[in-house]
């Protein structure tokens, strides 16, 4: 697949980048001659709570009726 979409866009391999966190799609993209970047999550534990984003006060005017 990494190949036939290299092929589709006639884009040369050496200008591609694959970012993955699968070992086998890394494998896959390191064999069809592309560079690779692994990413990878951080894991939260669910005892952490997340913090909610801060306020955004253009967001906020977006869902609130228009004053008459």
């Amino acid at each position: 697949m990494i190949t036939a979409a290299i092929h589709e866009r006639a884009t040369p391999a050496e200008s591609c980048l694959f970012v993955g966190s699968r070992d086998a799609d890394l494998t896959a993209a390191r064999a069809a001659g592309i560079d690779t970047i692994r990413h990878r999550r951080l894991d939260t534990s669910p005892a952490e709570p997340v913090a909610p984003p801060p306020p955004n006060p253009w967001f906020d005017a977006l869902s609130t009726p228009a004053k008459r």
